[in-house]
């Protein structure tokens, strides 16, 4: 059976499209374990420093006096001025619980 030139591009292609899309897709999703990073959270009733350091204390490994520095000058706020409805920037370290989580740069504390 004779494979025309047609055919063999075509199957070329393909192939190089669907290495080209899993290599872009692995890539995007890789993230590298220990870096910095951050989600954004939306502060509720009855919700303290203390209840969001409990909750994600696991994903940033801050003390929580570290934790409460870090969130009052990367948000530009202190914790006693916190209401419901309040958006904060949380850090997390990459690699850890699956939740989807950004990088963030500019602070080193």
């Amino acid at each position: 059976m004779k494979l025309n030139l047609e055919a063999v591009t075509y199957y070329l292609l393909v192939f190089i499209l669907i290495m080209g899309l899993t290599l872009a897709i692995t890539n995007t999703q890789k993230k590298v374990e220990g870096q910095k990073g951050y989600i954004l959270i939306t502060m509720s009733e009855g919700d303290t420093l203390w209840k969001v350091n409990e909750r994600y204390k696991e994903f940033h490994g801050l003390s929580f006096v570290d934790f409460v520095t870090w969130i009052e000058d990367v948000n530009q706020t202190k914790s006693e001025l916190l209401v419901p409805g309040d958006q904060l920037i949380i850090p997390l370290v990459v690699g850890y619980g699956g939740m989807s989580v950004y990088t963030y740069e500019g602070y080193e504390g």
